[in-house]
């Protein structure tokens, strides 16, 4: 069977105009509604700064427990089994138990019925990135390979610089708010953000779609991320 995979005319089935950046690159237009931004910026720019730097460790924190049945992160990234985003440990708040947060994802996990195994991991997270601090250019699944796509909200754009690039297409973008990127976590869409310069923070949702039932089918305390599965070559 030939692999199936999201494609401009399921998402413009679904409503919504698409721009195809590039081979599998999706900007979903308008997804998230100019009143919903402002409620989700509203909210980020209220929170204290004990609870931005509360959320990203945990969630790390969670994922090795999932994947090694360890919390020693310390450990397993001296042993090149894990990766941490150096800078980024005040940048994430949870915002998973937000009454929007599950309006949000049940529109995105519409996009992604089009394969029953797909489960959209839920909006748990909001991100600023300020002055100087670049997100490295990185592969979404080699730390999680469950994730099949990415997911991601844009909620501003009165930010300087901070575009987002993709590393083999040559591509740099700076998405309106309110679009959905979408593209594949395997290593041929490799990415990161540049470092924004001064003004105002730059705030985006990251959300991703695993593949249902995977830690059931995987070993989790000796999984390998040198031997990531090759998810551009799935086959149902």
């Amino acid at each position: 069977m030939s692999e199936i995979i999201l494609t401009k005319e399921y998402i413009e089935s679904l409503g919504y105009e698409v721009e195809v950046v590039d081979y599998r690159i999706f900007l979903i237009k308008n997804f998230t509604k100019p009143e919903e931004i402002e409620e989700i910026i509203n909210q980020a720019e209220n929170a204290t700064q004990e609870e931005w730097e509360h959320h990203y460790l945990e969630g790390a924190i969670n994922l090795a427990k999932v994947k090694f049945g360890r919390t020693d992160i310390d450990n397993l990234v001296a042993e090149g089994l894990y990766e941490l985003t150096h800078n980024w440990n005040d940048k994430n708040l949870k915002i998973a138990n937000w009454d929007l947060a599950t309006t949000l994802n049940k529109r995105a996990q519409e996009v992604f019925d089009f394969r029953d195994d797909l489960h959209f991991n839920g909006c748990g997270t909001i991100q600023r990135q300020y002055e100087g601090v670049p997100l490295k250019d990185h592969v979404d699944n080699h730390t999680d390979p469950s994730l099949e796509y990415a997911a991601v909200f844009y909620l501003n754009d009165n930010y300087t610089d901070g575009e987002v690039y993709f590393v083999k297409q040559d591509i740099q973008l700076r998405p309106d708010p309110g679009d959905l990127l979408v593209f594949p976590t395997s290593e041929d869409w490799r990415h990161g953000v540049n470092a924004p310069g001064p003004g105002p923070h730059r705030y985006i949702i990251p959300g991703f779609i695993s593949r249902k039932g995977f830690w059931d089918k995987h070993q989790k305390n000796n999984y390998n991320v040198d031997k990531t599965l090759d998810d551009t070559k799935y086959v149902p």
